[in-house]
């Protein structure tokens, strides 16, 4: 299991019990690094860095080594999320989420200031419904539950006083279930 501080990795067992801090001493200009998320993929582990590059950092979990960095459209904070086709990364500050595709080839953004059905307003999360591709947004200010496919294309949402209370988060278990 791994676990982030803003400037360490800590790896330990699923029991709790500490293994080692990742050695992070390869990345570039590590100390000016805010570790904001991350995601296993395969040997890599993506970093979501919301320091002072704004940037994605892909290392080698295994040999402990910086493989590469992505940045393109990055502006605020870095929560990332993985998927089959690439990675996306939800910006609170640009009110969107950017698309890459699994070599960090920027192919687009998607999402807008809104109270609108599809807008943003304070997106607190990303989550990515790998079954059927949806990526799923979580907006704490408009108390709801946002979907889109892959292409960014807004496809419904739920949500409200009614059902949430602050809302921060958001996954899908094996049987679909929100």
């Amino acid at each position: 299991i791994y676990v982030a501080g803003e400037k360490v990795i800590t790896i330990v067992r699923y029991n709790g019990t500490y293994v080692k801090d990742l050695d992070l001493s390869s990345i570039p200009d590590m100390a000016g690094m805010a570790i904001q998320s991350m995601a296993v993929k395969g040997g890599n582990l993506y970093i979501g860095d919301s320091g002072k590059q704004r940037r994605v950092i892909v290392m080698d979990r295994k040999k402990e080594k910086f493989i590469t960095q992505y940045s393109e459209g990055l502006i605020g904070n870095v929560r990332l999320a993985l998927d089959s086709s690439g990675f996306y990364v939800m910006d609170p500050a640009i009110f969107g989420v950017l698309r890459f595709d699994e070599d960090g080839k920027y192919l687009g953004r998607f999402g807008r200031i809104s109270g609108l059905a599809g807008g943003f307003s304070q997106i607190s999360d990303i989550y990515i419904y790998k079954k059927n591709g949806r990526v799923v947004i979580v907006d704490y200010n408009r108390i709801a539950v946002l979907f889109f496919n892959r292409n960014g294309d807004f496809l419904f949402e739920f949500g409200g006083p009614a059902m949430f209370k602050m809302p921060a988060a958001a996954a899908v278990d094996d049987f679909d279930k929100v």
